[in-house]
């Protein structure tokens, strides 16, 4: 795990969770699918959790996020 953040500059965990969120914000964007079964797909049963992490990357819901780049 010290070598993993040494040279990737993240923990194994923020860049499995930034990988995920990729995948994430790419379906909110082309499907129609619920929230819940966006994180689901992506390997995150807990939507509080995914609601943090998401916004803690993209400075929005992932509700939010879906409404202001789709409606622009």
């Amino acid at each position: 795990m010290r070598f993993f953040k040494k040279y990737m500059g993240m923990t194994c965990i923020e860049y499995i969770n930034d990988y995920r969120l990729n995948i994430a914000s790419n379906l909110l964007l082309t499907t129609r699918v619920q929230i819940t079964e966006v994180a689901a797909s992506i390997g995150i049963t807990n939507l509080s959790y995914f609601n943090r992490i998401f916004k803690k990357k993209f400075h929005m819901t992932p509700k939010e996020y879906r409404f202001s780049v789709t409606h622009i």
